[in-house]
């Protein structure tokens, strides 16, 4: 079998990049300046739209929120756009690489993260999009 490196792929949505120890020495974050020095800090990043749920979209699709169909929030001013079980995913894309995945945190993605390509998962918001979902989005 071979070596296959861990990913971890950690995002916030609040906090700026600067406020990173790592970078500012007035910021005290000995736990994410340990996991910045063991692996790739990235000083460049911008997101791809201005709320959280399309930037994530974005983010797990590879497409930009107006094609993957997630342009707001989930919810907001009642607009239900969700991802649908036709986008592929980080998770799948690691799944399919033999990875064991998981997602950690809010995501608002409108369907259960099972169907998005993780094998654990847990929304902590405890928002529950997913028992809105359609037989096939």
């Amino acid at each position: 079998m071979t070596s296959r490196p861990h990913v971890l792929l950690l995002w916030c949505d609040q906090m700026q990049a600067s406020r990173l120890g790592a970078v500012d020495p007035v910021a005290h974050t000995p736990f994410l300046d340990s996991l910045a020095a063991q692996g790739s800090h990235l000083t460049h990043a911008i997101s791809a739209h201005a709320q959280c749920v399309p930037s994530r979209a974005a983010l797990m699709t590879g497409l930009y929120p107006h094609e993957c169909g997630v342009m707001v929030n989930y919810g907001f001013h009642g607009h239900q756009n969700r991802l649908s079980t036709r986008h592929r995913t980080l998770g799948h894309v690691f799944a399919d690489a033999g990875y064991e995945t998981a997602y950690y945190g809010k995501c608002h993605f409108g369907l259960p993260l099972a169907d998005l390509g993780f094998e654990h998962a847990h929304d902590y918001d405890q928002v529950e999009v997913g028992e809105a979902r359609a037989a096939e989005l």
